[in-house]
């Protein structure tokens, strides 16, 4: 668990959006007063489940009018929302793309730049 996990594991985090992909795995959206990040839900071949925190970030400080939790909490589900949605569009069509997307070392240029 890192240092900033905490923020979406709290008892006052809230699940604000979801996305399940596919194969199955479940992405979810959380944000509570500390901060926000995204959860990936994996169900194992035995049935059981294992969650991940992909991110985590602090959300908004404790200042001024934002010096109450659920303000924080509600500022913090705002701006989660919008970077979300982003990231289910790009999932969803990710999902509904039919093209394959490959590449062999022979696709792979090198040299031209400072890399060699």
């Amino acid at each position: 668990m890192s240092n900033l996990d905490y923020v979406v594991t709290t008892k006052s985090a809230e699940v604000v959006d979801s996305f399940t992909a596919p194969d199955g795995t479940l992405y979810e959206a959380v944000a509570s007063g500390s901060g926000t990040g995204i959860i990936k839900t994996v169900t194992n071949e035995d049935g059981t489940t294992t969650s991940t925190v992909l991110n985590a970030a602090k959300g908004k400080r404790k200042t001024g009018r934002y010096d109450k939790a659920s303000k924080r909490k509600n500022y913090n589900s705002n701006k989660l929302k919008s970077e979300f949605a982003n990231f289910k569009s790009a999932a969803e069509a990710a999902a509904s793309s039919t093209e394959a997307i490959s590449y062999t070392d022979a696709d792979v240029t090198t040299g031209g730049s400072w890399f060699t």
